[in-house]
């Protein structure tokens, strides 16, 4: 009977730990990929508040982009700047399977994973 409710007690814990964990890296996690600033926006539009007052632009881009293997793919995502971002940056773009881009920062080129790094040169 003591070794039933240990074996209750463990797959309790296992429920209340592992559903977040499942959820939170399927719904936020996601795949690194890099990409270089070659072409300009492909569409930009003015950012509005809540009070129809412009804030900035959102510059759209579809850019070639790699994984840390290599693997290629075509992302497009959004920059909610002033100005459209830096030509030739390099950028590190998080993409969810489900929601899509989920944050992009730009980064070094030292910086890139080496497969990265030799698809730009």
């Amino acid at each position: 009977m003591k070794h039933y409710k240990k074996l209750i007690i463990a797959i309790i814990l296992v429920a209340f730990i592992g559903t977040p964990w499942y959820f939170y890296h399927k719904y936020q996690g996601g795949t690194y990929y890099y990409t270089k600033i070659t072409r300009e926006p492909i569409n930009i539009n003015d950012a509005t508040d809540d009070r129809g007052i412009t804030q900035g632009s959102i510059y759209t881009y579809n850019l070639p982009s790699v994984d840390k293997d290599g693997k290629e793919k075509e992302i497009e995502f959004e920059a909610y700047k002033d100005k459209p971002l830096k030509q030739d940056a390099y950028l590190k773009i998080k993409v969810n399977d489900i929601k899509g881009v989920l944050s992009w920062e730009e980064v070094n080129k030292y910086d890139l994973p080496t497969k990265a790094k030799e698809s730009f040169s």
